[in-house]
């Protein structure tokens, strides 16, 4: 089974497009998390609230996103906390997205894919595509089991749009030709149906023609709602999450981490904190529900 197939089943399943993004910030922490931390140590308490906001979302949310850098960035306890969580969310039944952005060729992007694939066990990993298609026969073995990768395509970041959105003298844009390279080399290596695109939500109004239909044809990966401001009330991103193959990964405006709120300022105990988590992810799975069409009796 194909990747682009298994996103499919997964958000089918969920009835959703919404994916919960794992980033362990370091600032605002609900005040339950926060006394851990200083009793217990702060990965402990990174372990503690994973572990919950992955309970709740489970049965609800078709798709996890872990922040490799917010792990790594603690060392081996950090890379073991990591490798603990993607099991366990692989255990609850999510489609398990490795963010980590990984881009080298030959021996080196193989050395990227065991460990995304095979130690961490992820469905999918993003990568820069700036090395250019070169990076797909390392990958590709894992790729025909049915693993996926996502292509940083158009980010999210006000400055990405710089290079990414760059004319070329044939008059496309860089991200055209981009994807056209990865189009024809996905192709001979007969993996088209294993890699799709992240997309800022915060970048559909600036697509031209021609991106915007060239988005609808590949799973999307859309980080920008919630803290980088973009709606899901947009009329594009109603469209795409309609589609039945998006994702639209939801950190910080979901889990509380790094961005409180009342609701999670307050919550001192396990239970209240479940609450408002739950009550948090019913607001996002109702606007981004996938409305499938009724078989015909």
């Amino acid at each position: 089974m194909s990747f682009k197939t298994k996103i499919e089943q997964s958000i089918e399943e969920a009835n959703s497009s919404l994916c919960m993004g794992i980033d362990p910030h370091q600032k605002l922490w609900p005040p339950l998390f926060e006394k851990i931390s200083q009793d217990q140590g702060l990965l402990k308490a990174i372990s503690y609230w994973a572990h919950t906001a992955l309970e709740v979302a489970a049965n609800k949310v078709p798709a996890v996103k872990f922040q490799s850098a917010m792990f790594e960035a603690y060392g081996p306890e950090g890379f073991e906390l990591l490798r603990d969580l993607c099991l366990k969310a692989k255990s609850l039944g999510f489609h398990v997205i490795l963010d980590a952005k990984r881009a080298d060729i030959s021996s080196t992007m193989e050395a990227y894919g065991r460990s995304a694939f095979e130690v961490f066990q992820a469905d999918s990993l993003t990568v820069l595509p700036y090395m250019g298609s070169d990076i797909l026969p390392a990958l590709t073995p894992w790729l025909k089991e049915g693993k996926g990768i996502y292509l940083v395509w158009l980010s999210s970041n006000a400055s990405g749009k710089e290079v990414q959105l760059q004319w070329t003298k044939e008059q496309k844009t860089l991200a055209e030709v981009i994807l056209e390279s990865f189009q024809c080399r996905s192709a001979d290596l007969g993996v088209e149906n294993s890699f799709g695109l992240v997309l800022g939500a915060t970048m559909l109004d600036q697509l031209t023609d021609k991106l915007w239909d060239l988005a609808q044809k590949y799973p999307l990966l859309l980080p920008g709602l919630g803290a980088q401001g973009a709606k899901p009330d947009h009329p594009r991103i109603k469209k795409l999450s309609q589609l039945g193959s998006n994702l639209f990964p939801i950190s910080r405006s979901l889990t509380g981490l790094g961005d409180q709120g009342h609701d999670f300022a307050n919550a001192r105990l396990l239970s209240e904190y479940q609450q408002a988590l739950d009550c948090r992810i019913s607001s996002y799975l109702k606007p981004l529900e996938v409305n499938y069409p009724q078989p015909v009796s």
